[in-house]
């Protein structure tokens, strides 16, 4: 057997290398007789091992132990394409997670899916494997599969997974595109504008100072908030950015906060509408995809009410859950949510109920709203653009008309 060894040689150097022995025992009295002390002494198999540990653990430090790894939704469509293809090529499901394991690249996914291939080797239904990793598959993503196991159909549901996870993606990137520009515009304006009361207005300050003439109420609000942030701006920026960050960690598990953020996503005019018409389509659409898979109405309602992702919603639907399973269609359930659901939703579920194709007209409404979607986008960023160039221009001439119009009394005074 081959042996790695490490050991100080009679000048007291470390040396290291390979030797071939029966036993660690036989290797050691080798080294022994090359007057080599051995200070350690592995097969390959354990500095095979050793070498992985350590490797994981620089890896994890790197990575601040794995806190900041995500697994994104375009993750999730590429894995379920990939397994869609393998699977209805008539490669087994092990096989497919090991080809689409090698050449993985996200830290979280890779660590996910070697657990659910030992699972699945175990013997456990691969719904129940990914069921255990609820931070990478939604309770969404596993019922689909499970429906695909139940029916025999896996390929078919991974199909309809990518299918649905790409129409979600393009919509949320939609909406997330539409808010970079306001943002960025937003912030630019922050920083011109500190820039502006620790540079530029200081120096005005001065000559405003010496003149010991009477000062407007707004000049000498300008002036004191320039005093401030030349003496406490930095330590004002360090206080803004940790207390974000605590907000940051701190707000998904805050459910008080996230009730406030999802009333203010459906009252906030201008983006209320676009919001409902977020949650609206994300409804249909995971109702569609659910029913269309397999799944019954109650178990898609239960399902679409945890993912909807709004408190509003999810309390609608699960007030609508109950009716149904009391014997209330859903469409009539729904009536009474006419602030969050719209008329035209409720009137194609109640087509779908009396035809018995609750599945296919969901998929059409939500196809209608995001078009819809779409439109009231581009209105909104259309509307955006004029009234943040107005507000900034105020902003901006406000604040230099504060300052200069004294200096220009001063001029006009000599």
């Amino acid at each position: 057997m081959k042996y790695s060894f490490t050991a100080k040689n009679i000048d007291g150097k470390i040396v290291s290398g390979y030797v071939t022995a029966a036993g660690k025992e036989y290797a050691t009295k080798m080294l022994a007789e090359k007057d080599l002390e051995v200070i350690t002494i592995l097969t390959e198999q354990e500095l095979a091992a050793k070498n992985s540990f350590v490797q994981k653990d620089i890896t994890e430090f790197i990575n601040f132990g794995g806190i900041f790894d995500r697994v994104g939704m375009k993750d999730l469509v590429n894995f379920s394409k990939q397994m869609s293809a393998l699977l209805d090529a008539g490669v087994s499901v092990v096989k497919a997670l090991q080809l689409i394991l090698e050449e993985e690249k996200n830290p979280l996914m890779r660590r996910t899916l070697e657990n659910v291939v030992q699972d699945v080797k175990a013997g456990k239904p691969i719904s129940s494997a990914f069921g255990k990793h609820k931070d990478v598959f939604s309770d969404f993503y596993t019922n689909l599969i499970k429906s695909g196991e139940e029916s025999g159909k896996m390929a078919q549901s991974f199909f309809y997974l990518s299918d649905y996870l790409d129409r979600n993606y393009a919509l949320v990137s939609k909406v997330k595109n539409a808010m970079i520009y306001p943002t960025f515009v937003i912030a630019i304006f922050f920083i011109v504008m500190f820039l502006i009361f620790t540079l530029v207005i200081p120096k005005l300050a001065d000559i405003l100072k010496e003149s010991n003439m009477e000062l407007p109420t707004l000049t000498k609000v300008v002036l004191s908030i320039s005093d401030f942030l030349v003496a406490y701006g930095l330590y004002a920026i360090l206080f803004l950015a940790i207390s974000g960050v605590y907000f940051y960690l701190n707000f998904k598990n805050n459910q008080e906060w996230q009730n406030i953020l999802d009333t203010l996503k459906i009252k906030i005019p201008i983006i209320k509408n676009v919001f409902k018409m977020l949650f609206v389509t994300r409804i249909a659409d995971n109702i569609q995809t659910l029913i269309t898979s397999g799944v019954s109405l109650t178990k898609s309602i239960q399902i679409t009410s945890e993912v909807v992702g709004n408190t509003h919603y999810r309390m609608a639907l699960e007030a609508a859950l109950l009716d149904v399973k009391a014997g209330i269609s859903f469409s009539k359930s729904l009536e009474k949510h006419k602030d969050l659901i719209p008329s035209s939703l409720i009137q194609m579920l109640r087509i779908g109920e009396e035809t018995g194709e609750i599945g296919k007209l969901m998929g059409n409404i939500a196809k209608f709203f995001q078009r819809e979607i779409n439109a009231q986008i581009d209105t909104m960023v259309g509307l955006i653009e004029p009234i943040m160039i107005v507000a900034l221009g105020l902003g901006v001439g406000t604040l230099l008309v504060s300052v200069l119009l004294p200096i220009y009394n001063l001029a006009g005074s000599f």
